[in-house]
């Protein structure tokens, strides 16, 4: 049996989002959530990149860090990203293969025009768990 296994490189662009997913009724959003919302006492997430205070040009850079205190552990199995619509879809599996030790680095992403809600997750070992959502706008 042979089994492959897909390493990115240099040159690959990430679609992040489809624009059937992007078509898909977008889920409720709470109110008082502009750009970013976090909560949780579990891993620190920060965001190098990109700048969410502005609209994005195709392609962009994600750059996210994961940073612990240094007497926990970060599960990152735990990770999980989410493409907020209202029936959530999950996009962990399409970035699993760009994280390397405590960073998520996508130099090439792709998504369709318009605004995006993501959500990500992180969780210490021990349980303990950081949930982030992110807007996206895209021109």
């Amino acid at each position: 049996m042979i089994f492959l296994i897909w390493i990115p490189s240099e040159g690959d662009a990430l679609n992040l989002i489809t624009p059937e997913e992007a078509s898909q009724p977008d889920a409720p959003i709470p109110k008082g959530i502009e750009s970013i919302k976090i909560e949780g006492n579990g891993p620190r997430i920060k965001i190098a990149s990109p700048p969410l205070d502005k609209p994005l040009k195709v392609p962009f850079v994600i750059d996210i860090l994961f940073e612990g205190l240094s007497n926990k552990s970060i599960d990152y199995e735990s990770l999980r990203v989410r493409y907020l619509k209202l029936i959530p879809i999950d996009l962990t599996n399409r970035l699993r293969h760009y994280l390397r030790e405590n960073r998520l680095l996508v130099k090439d992403v792709k998504v369709p025009q318009g605004i995006h809600r993501l959500q990500v997750l992180i969780a210490y070992t021990s349980g303990e768990k950081t949930v982030m959502d992110i807007v996206l706008t895209i021109d």
